[in-house]
């Protein structure tokens, strides 16, 4: 999907006086960079974006045959909204509500992009870093491996908004 998008950002570039530039091997550099240029770091990453980018998700790990998204009313001090990615080893294991590994991904929404920024670099998993949108930040457990490095690729090019950020 991240392709496709910067693709499409690549083929509707256009030069100063308004011509297209048609896509192909002669473009530049700064075309394909085109889409980096264009993120918004203050602007708020809508859940909507992580809940689509996030339904095709699989583990091997069988802890993790089930995932569902949750709410969680008391995940940050001071949150807005916080959802976490849990992982359910059978539909037991849902229907009573008990998670094998629990927060896998948080995506939480904070008063303010500093609090957002704060919480992420404090809950920082495996790979170190987090992606902070405004308010909003994405934390993606180490259990994803590369999904989860994906992840952060693929929600950024969808809204167009946040920055990569690491432990402070």
């Amino acid at each position: 999907m991240t392709s496709l998008l910067l693709l499409a950002t690549t083929a509707c570039s256009s030069s100063e006086d308004g011509d297209a530039t048609p896509p192909g091997p002669a473009s530049s550099a700064p075309e394909t960079t085109s889409a980096s240029v264009a993120v918004d770091p203050a602007a708020r990453l809508d859940f909507a974006v992580v809940e689509t980018a996030t339904a095709d998700l699989s583990s091997d790990n069988p802890s993790c045959a089930i995932i569902k998204w949750g709410t969680n009313e008391t995940g940050a001090p001071g949150q807005v909204d916080f959802r976490q990615l849990d992982c359910y080893g059978d539909e037991d294991a849902v229907g009573i509500g008990l998670p094998a590994l629990s927060q896998t991904i948080i995506w939480a929404e904070l008063p303010t992009p500093e609090a957002a920024r704060a919480y992420a670099q404090d809950n920082l998993y495996d790979d170190k870093q987090a992606l902070v949108a405004g308010p909003t930040t994405l934390i993606v457990n180490g259990l994803w491996g590369q999904q989860g490095t994906d992840l952060y690729a693929e929600v950024q090019a969808a809204c167009g908004c946040g920055e990569l950020v690491s432990a402070g």
